[in-house]
């Protein structure tokens, strides 16, 4: 089995609202993260793969869990918490030039301890 260990969040792509209001926008969420989606890879390819973080207990958290399973992902290393999932919102400019805010302070993923490494995986008991 893999075992791909780091962030799961969203990727909120903002764009200006229907009627180009100056205060409003529209956002599109997807699903995001590397290690989660080098677990998606590798489950493609028919591996048996894990992901191992912090996933929130909040709505995002639930579809990322979701996600997981539907894309043969296992969740037995992941850890339920009721900190918030993090958001990467992502807007472009008239170029097409892409512009990041990432809302990670104090989220799920982020917050990883030494305290939450199972002890099959933990290299200090080897």
């Amino acid at each position: 089995m893999f075992i791909t260990c780091g962030e799961a969040l969203y990727d909120m792509f903002v764009k200006p609202s229907v009627g180009g209001t100056p205060h409003g926008v529209t956002v599109d969420g997807v699903v995001g993260g590397s290690p989660l989606n080098m677990a998606l890879g590798l489950a493609r390819m028919g591996n048996r793969v894990s992901l191992f973080t912090r996933i929130s207990n909040d709505a995002f958290g639930q579809r990322l869990r979701d996600f997981m399973a539907n894309n043969q992902i296992s969740d037995e290393y992941c850890i339920a918490v009721d900190q918030p999932t993090t958001l990467a919102m992502v807007e472009t400019d008239e170029t097409g030039h892409p512009s990041y805010s990432i809302y990670s302070n104090g989220t799920a993923d982020c917050s990883m301890e030494m305290s939450d490494v199972p002890g099959e995986l933990d290299p200090r008991d080897g």
